[in-house]
């Protein structure tokens, strides 16, 4: 968190300043909010790179590897590829994927709903947290626009802001 005036100095900032900077902190936390939906995308990619790696020495056929993972690995690689330039988006179509994938393996196979619970309501989690805090920070964007501010989305790696 950010000091939003300099009151042990006795200098009281003006009042558009302590809104910019109040605005700027809130922005920080959406970003860190977002980072973190980006991670999960990033583990969603891993986790179907490690899938097709174990069809394939399984000895799936390369049709069937391409139907079933080929597609999710495009989907999910294009969500993290667009989550900096419009990060709802992005987490909305990876969710919404994401959930159809889980509830059709649950049809197919009942006990798999169960199998991984944790991992995917922790990556449920994370998503939507990502939709909000996209939201949230499009929302402080427009704001800051206002005062003649700008505000982009920062990378996985980058936590300066």
């Amino acid at each position: 968190m950010e000091i939003l005036d300099n009151i042990g100095e006795g200098i009281e900032l003006p009042k558009d300043d302590r809104i910019i900077r109040k605005l700027k902190t809130d922005a920080m936390d959406a970003q860190d909010d977002l980072r973190l939906g980006r991670i999960a995308l990033l583990g969603l990619i891993i986790f179907t790179v490690l899938s097709i790696a174990f069809q394939l020495y399984n000895g799936f056929s390369l049709f069937e590897i391409l139907l079933q993972n080929g597609i999710l690995l495009l989907v999910f690689g294009w969500a993290f590829y667009y989550s900096e330039k419009n990060p709802r988006l992005a987490f909305l179509v990876a969710g919404i994927v994401y959930l159809l994938v889980v509830l059709l393996a649950a049809v197919v196979v009942p006990g798999s709903l169960f199998r991984g619970i944790i991992f995917k309501l922790i990556i449920v989690f994370f998503l939507v947290k990502g939709i909000i805090s996209s939201s949230k920070f499009e929302e402080i964007r427009s704001q800051l626009k206002a005062y003649g501010e700008d505000l982009k989305i920062r990378g996985i790696m980058d936590k300066k802001y």
